[in-house]
């Protein structure tokens, strides 16, 4: 029967934890890996989010500019005794 000392405890650890520890490696390295797409994806989404917030506050300036030309038409329109057709 082999001698128990705590040299041939940790040997016999050492053995039993090596599967284990190499799962965790790969585990570490897919985690990782995830992580800089996960990062990829929300510069991205960030960056799409901009160019939608840009794009609705340039189509409220427009709306506000139609709004106000439509308002000057009517105007001229009534100033002239014009009734004006919409379609």
């Amino acid at each position: 029967m082999p001698e128990l000392t705590l040299q041939n405890i940790e040997l016999l650890l050492d053995n039993k934890l090596e599967p284990i520890n190499t799962k965790l490696a790969a585990m570490e390295e897919t985690l990782a890996s995830h992580t800089e797409t996960l990062n990829n994806h929300t510069t991205a989404l960030d960056s799409i989010a901009k160019d939608v917030k840009s794009w609705n506050t340039e189509m409220a300036m427009m709306r506000a500019r139609l709004d106000r030309h439509d308002l000057w038409f009517k105007q001229v329109a009534d100033k002239l005794n014009l009734k004006l057709e919409t379609s």
